[in-house]
């Protein structure tokens, strides 16, 4: 029988538990639907945890293990079904033909799809997945930016996109803030609209002529008023409240400075509305009416064109990044063509452009999926796009008397940024296939498996609230109406506790050390943190049985730093422990800023007081040992002088996870070609990737977990501190997408503005308010998964007093403390102090599980002090001597012409050849190849001895790329390329010497040219 099943699990309702229940109650009675039933999950990690627990369960049942899914299962089917022989069957099964196991996320089953249907897609007959959007989007950005100065109409946007992010202090690398825009390309809201990129420029051009119109209509009115004051001989002191009252108005008009907010403030309302104009009215009421007849001239035209213009100013102030979404689009379809790739986040549209053309599951039987059955795991997270190419396989499904599942949580939905839209759960799952079943059940798993009754009641109170503190947020009040929110207590070995405490900047702990340059309010925030620690290990908790969540990544950094400062170094972090704000490796930066240049006075500066303040150095050892021996490093290699200055500043002398990291980063930059200090600088100062580069630490019973809400989401942890909670309900950040059917805004379609309160009084107010409650929502979710992760405890710091609005999720929990549903649970210990439950000491069974390898010990690279120049070229040639293709051999002669300067080296590379472990044909074709190239070289006297000789160096452009020419030949403002290729021709060979050619024109060389050398052929092309 069709059977429909939708789950709605709460956090801690044992989802995971159910999905396996349900997954089982199929494969038990008929081990043929192993094949057939396809469980969905989200995360590799997910699949990986639910095939787990299958084959664990199959076993435990068929060993008589597991009591309670065993009661479970019989439930429904039955007592006299053996279920015992069953799983024996099942298992056996699996074991034998694991592959069969369907259990996968949701890229890969419409990845596997999209390979099975690729003609009829219309896609190339070779091409590869890329999961990795990055090198698409490095592609994308130098293109569009390559193109500036020829196309005039992408030039303007972006000369438009410059000047926006100059008024708005955005930084001066438009490279990055182009990647960035291009990102809008792989999300569905925009993906839909692709063939809708265009902006019409005369429409533009219209627009800004009306905005100008407006302003100096406005401005001609003021002028007006100014002119008949002027006229009588009055001034400010004449006026009614003087110059801070309606006349600050008029002038800021006349400057061209409208009202903020394009709000009037008081004054000039009571002065329009028959308030008095002048502070003595002297008898003079006709020119006080006069005037109040002007203001209220000035007042009726300001309000009439006030939603024209916010409308106008909103989509003019963003209107650059649809334009250039337009080009970007262009440069990926070229990058996908050229490169014969396909990215991951292609891969639902192209179904979906499919399936909408045929209304049969045409592409499911094509692809030879004979699936009957589905678990959706974590619905809340599909995207619109998911659901549609998923929906025809769910109907026919269904159709065929067979059962579909979803199980997911609204208040959970935390990834709406990348697609996850709630509302599909929350109502389209129902409408869309509950005609299709013939039976359908909604159910409610309301029990509490993870945390203590304290933690619960807590909770179950808080979020039941929302919906009356949100009243006017209609999602709010359907995902956190109280039969959804409230859960049954089940844990009983400790009642738990929960603590809220409102911090207040007097009571900062003078103890700690704090990072630079934080604030009081912070301060006070980081030594209750630290207090609620000490508290709980002294109550028997482990560091490792303690988490710190937070909203964004920086809080997380700022946690570290300040644990790490007061002696706990057990921290596990994926993105917190970043070494670019580690005290220590910014000391070791500006020694290297020293060392390339030593007139650099504020790295001089940073060196004094951090070797002074921090290390104890005097001054006369700090001159004797670095500053009088700093020319001996300009001689060393990278990894030489990281080596030499953390042995010099005694840095190593503890296991120091950040000093590791980074000697371990400068050996990898300069495995790629960073060999010196300036070359390393360079990449430092212009790569986004050293933002991003963090400590890596083992997760163990032993170390504090900091990790931001969303990494959070799936686990659970005994003792939960959430330090910083004023996060903003509605923030600002980023773009929505908008569109209204009023002329003539109606003729751009969808465009991006910039999400703020000026589009409440636009012709977008009906998104401005849907954009604004699912932000609500989704900083409420957030806060929720947040409050659900704690075990046993949750501590919770609150800043300020209660707000007469609620706009941050501090200000929710304080106006929530005001309800009397919430003071019947919560005691209020002091003024600032609420709690519920008790703070006991942790139970002694209490054990946090951990399947992660132990903890490992670090090593400094002190020992392995190497001259990295002279061992680096063997070792390049070394590693590929197990290859055996075309591109290996061409490697070979590319390292080993790197090092020939001049006729001398010549006989070492022919050595050098023989030593190589190649078979004698090899060897032979290696020996020719490179006499051919070096014979090229002496003809043309492109040697040491006549020019200035750089072999593989890398080279740093002004927008921060790096290229290697195999061979620089540099005499005066002379310079000559020869690169050395390998098989045929091809254009882009001729591409990137043109690219060599810009890089070095740009850098000021009067005269560059640019060769190939294929050593098969004996060819040499020159490129202009």
């Amino acid at each position: 029988m069709s059977h429909l099943k939708i789950y709605q699990s709460s956090a801690g309702s044992g989802k995971t538990y159910t999905l396996v229940k349900e997954y089982l109650l199929l494969v038990l009675k008929n081990p043929a639907y192993i094949r057939s039933t396809l469980a969905v999950t989200f995360t590799n990690d997910a699949t990986g945890e639910m095939k787990e627990r299958v084959v664990k369960a199959l076993w435990e049942l068929s060993k008589e293990k597991n009591e309670v899914l065993k009661n479970d299962i019989e439930k429904s089917l039955g007592d006299k079904f053996n279920i015992k022989q069953a799983a024996g069957i099942v298992l056996n099964h699996i074991l034998h033909h694991y592959s069969e196991l369907a259990i996968q996320t949701i890229d890969s089953f419409f990845l596997n799809i999209t390979r099975s249907v690729a003609y009829e897609t219309g896609l190339p007959g070779r091409y590869n997945i890329d999961l990795n959007r990055d090198a698409a989007l490095d592609f994308m950005a130098a293109e569009v930016l390559l193109a500036s100065g020829e196309n005039m109409e992408l030039t303007n946007w972006l000369i438009d996109f410059a000047f926006y992010r100059m008024e708005n202090e955005n930084g001066w690398n438009l490279q990055v803030s182009i990647r960035n825009a291009g990102k809008y390309l792989f999300s569905d809201e925009v993906q839909s609209r692709l063939q809708n990129l265009t902006v019409d420029a005369e429409l533009i051009k219209q627009i800004r002529n009306w905005t100008n119109d407006y302003k100096d209509t406005l401005q001609q009115i003021a002028a007006n008023i100014l002119l008949i004051l002027d006229s009588v001989g009055i001034s400010d002191d004449n006026l009614f409240q003087k110059s801070k009252g309606f006349i600050s108005a008029v002038r800021h008009i006349n400057k061209d400075k409208l009202p903020k907010d394009l709000t009037f403030k008081c004054h000039f309302l009571k002065a329009c509305d028959g308030g008095q104009i002048f502070s003595n009215e002297l008898g003079n009421y006709a020119l006080a009416n006069d005037i109040r007849q002007e203001l209220q001239k000035l007042r009726k035209y300001f309000e009439e064109g006030k939603t024209r213009f916010k409308t106008a100013d909103a989509i003019l102030k963003n209107i650059y990044l649809k334009g250039m979404l337009g080009y970007l689009n262009q440069q990926l379809t070229r990058y996908r063509k050229e490169n014969q790739v396909l990215l991951i986040s292609d891969v639902g549209g192209i179904l979906r452009n499919f399936i909408s053309n045929d209304d049969t599951p045409f592409i499911y039987e094509k692809a030879g999926n004979a699936y009957r059955n589905f678990l959706i795991d974590e619905f809340q997270d599909t995207s619109v796009t998911q659901w549609l190419n998923m929906l025809p396989l769910l109907i026919n499904s269904l159709s065929q008397n067979n059962q579909v599942l979803t199980v997911g949580d609204v208040k959970q939905s935390i990834y709406r940024w990348r697609g996850g839209d709630m509302k599909l759960l929350m109502e389209e799952v129902k409408k869309s296939l509950s005609h299709h079943a013939r039976k359908t059940d909604e159910k409610n798993l309301s029990s509490n498996y993870r945390s203590t009754e304290a933690v619960i009641n807590f909770n179950n109170t808080l979020f039941s609230l929302a919906s009356y503190i949100f009243a006017d947020n209609q999602l709010i009040g359907r995902a956190f109406e109280k039969k959804q929110v409230e859960q049954k207590v089940v844990k009983n070995h400790m009642k738990g506790y929960v603590q809220v405490e409102i911090v207040s900047n007097e009571n900062v702990e003078e103890n700690f050390i704090y990072p630079d340059n934080v604030k009081d309010n912070v301060k006070c925030i980081l030594s209750k943190t630290m207090l609620y620690i000490q508290q709980q290990i002294s109550k028997g908790y482990t560091y490792g049985d303690i988490a710190l969540l937070v909203r964004e990544n920086a809080k997380g950094s700022l946690l570290a730093d300040f644990l790490v400062l007061n002696g706990i170094t057990q921290i596990n972090s994926r993105d917190s422990l970043l070494i670019n704000k580690a005290p220590q490796i910014r000391f070791l930066i500006s020694a290297f800023r020293f060392i390339v240049n030593e007139s650099d006075d504020i790295a001089e500066a940073h060196i004094r007081w951090y070797a002074s303040k921090i290390l104890n150095f005097d001054k006369k050892e700090l001159d004797k040992m670095f500053f009088h021996s700093k020319k001996q490093y300009r001689q060393m290699a990278l990894t030489e002088v990281g080596a030499a200055l953390i042995h010099l500043f005694r840095l190593n002398t503890t296991p120091d996870a950040y000093i590791q990291r980074f000697e371990d980063l400068l050996l990898q930059k300069s495995s790629k070609g960073l060999y010196d200090v300036q070359l390393f600088l360079k990449w430092w100062d212009v790569e986004n990737e050293r933002m991003k580069i963090s400590v890596q630490t083992p997760s163990d019973n032993n170390s504090i977990t900091v990790m931001t809400i969303h990494g959070s989401k799936g686990l659970q942890f005994p003792v939960v501190i959430l330090p910083f909670t004023s996060f903003e309900f509605a923030s600002s950040k980023g773009e929505v997408w908008v569109e209204t059917d009023v002329e003539p805004f109606n003729q751009f379609g969808v465009v991006p503005v910039m999400f703020d309160s000026g589009l409440e009084d636009s012709y977008f107010k009906s998104d401005f308010d849907k954009e604004r409650d699912e932000k609500q929502l989704d900083e409420l979710n957030a806060f929720y998964v947040a409050c659900t992760r704690a075990e046993d405890k949750l501590f919770i710091l609150l800043e300020g007093k209660g707000p007469e609005e609620v706009k941050k999720i501090n200000h929710f929990v304080l106006a929530a403390l005001g309800f009397a549903e919430m003071q019947s649970v919560i005691q209020q210990k002091s003024e600032r102090l609420f709690a519920v439950g008790e703070d006991d000491s942790k139970p002694a069974s209490k054990k946090k599980t951990n399947d992660l390898p132990d903890t490992y010990k670090t090593d400094s690279l002190k020992k392995y002090l190497i001259n990295e120049r002279g061992v680096h070229k063997g070792f390049k040639i070394r590693k590929h001597i197990s290859e055996d293709d075309q591109r290996a051999f061409g490697i070979r002669l590319h390292d080993l012409m790197a090092t020939f300067y001049s006729e001398e080296d010549k006989s070492k590379i022919l050595n050098q050849i023989e030593t190589l472990p190649l078979n004698d044909a090899k060897k032979m074709q290696l020996r020719k190849d490179a006499d051919s190239a070096i014979d090229l070289i002496q003809q043309r006297q492109w040697i040491k001895e006549k020019y200035q000789v750089l072999n593989e160096t890398e080279i740093c452009d002004s927008e921060g790329n790096i290229i290697r020419p195999d061979r620089l030949m540099i005499k005066n403002k002379q310079a000559i390329v020869l690169d050395y290729k390998t098989g045929q021709p091809l254009n882009e060979h001729q591409q990137q010497m043109l690219g060599y050619k810009n890089v070095l024109e740009g850098a000021g060389f009067t005269t560059v040219e640019t060769f190939l050398y294929y050593p098969e052929s004996g060819e040499v092309v020159q490129v202009n």
